[in-house]
């Protein structure tokens, strides 16, 4: 064990057979806001992991950290802004990390997709990001979280080259009106039938509205959703079995492997170790 309580073992090499660190997170907090989850950490080395949302990692106390894209190391900062699906590790000791996963259908993440361009990832500047921590550590590390506020996301983000032309988003009243069918249906067996008749569309007409709305296909997007369901009610009684089944897992081992491709830690380990907060999800479906 070193001194921060790490066991010495790897989980693999890299891309440029540097080895790799194994998982390590001694405690976390995690709040899952209607359309984005704020996790905050102290320590973490995680990876490699693939999510669905758009990733925003940013130091809350001046400390650089490293990132590595696709297993190759990425120069230290203390903003970055990660592409969805982009497989991406952290190593971040003895800095206070926020990642702030915007999710599909988030008002800036099709916005920031497309000010990324083709880029899987980008560093951002120093100056802005000092400008809003303050802010978002008062809304995050509070006694009760509070949402961070698109308007600070969106200012840290337009201090990247090119963004600010992008970070517009179109009018929200379609992509709205078919997030709230799929709320009130996405439990239900044959989704696509249920929400393409809901919607008076065809199935394949609703599976490129969604992707055009909402960034990501309809079963992508669904599986993000479970995961969203089974994190915010993971403190809860009840075993793993149980509590997959509820979430709409195939079964325990199906949700252990999402949890580890999302967040690169098993349900165990994020219920043993995390501070879950729900101010949204507690009473969604």
């Amino acid at each position: 064990m070193d001194r921060h309580g790490m066991k010495h073992g790897f989980s693999g090499v890299d891309r440029t057979g540097n080895a790799a660190a194994a998982p390590y997170c001694p405690s976390a907090r995690i709040t899952m806001f209607e359309r984005s989850i704020a996790i905050t950490t102290q320590d973490l080395v995680s990876g490699p992991v693939r999510r669905p949302a758009i990733s925003v990692l940013l130091s809350l106390d001046d400390t650089p950290f490293s990132i590595s894209i696709n297993d190759v190391p990425v120069p230290k900062a203390r903003a970055f802004v990660v592409r969805e699906l982009a497989p991406r590790a952290i190593q971040a000791l003895n800095c206070q990390l926020l990642s702030l996963s915007l999710d599909p259908g988030h008002p800036l993440f099709l916005s920031t997709r497309k000010a990324l361009g083709e880029k899987t990832f980008l560093a951002l500047p120093d100056g802005p990001l000092r400008a809003c921590r303050d802010p978002l550590r008062g809304e995050l590390l509070g006694a009760v979280p509070r949402q961070p506020d698109d308007r600070l996301i969106e200012a840290l983000l337009s201090s990247a080259p090119d963004f600010s032309l992008h970070l517009r988003a179109k009018s929200a009243s379609r992509r709205e009106h078919l997030l709230a069918q799929f709320e009130s249906q996405w439990t239900e067996p044959h989704l696509a039938s249920k929400l393409a008749a809901a919607m008076d569309l065809s199935v394949s007409r609703l599976s490129h509205l969604f992707v055009e709305e909402v960034g990501v296909p309809l079963r992508t997007y669904t599986l993000w959703r479970k995961y969203r369901h089974a994190c915010a009610r993971l403190q809860s009684p009840g075993n793993l079995s149980t509590l997959a089944q509820d979430c709409g897992f195939s079964d325990a081992a199906h949700m252990t492997r999402t949890f580890v491709s999302y967040l690169g830690f098993s349900p165990t380990m994020v219920k043993s170790l995390s501070h879950i907060h729900r101010p949204v999800e507690a009473h969604r479906a």
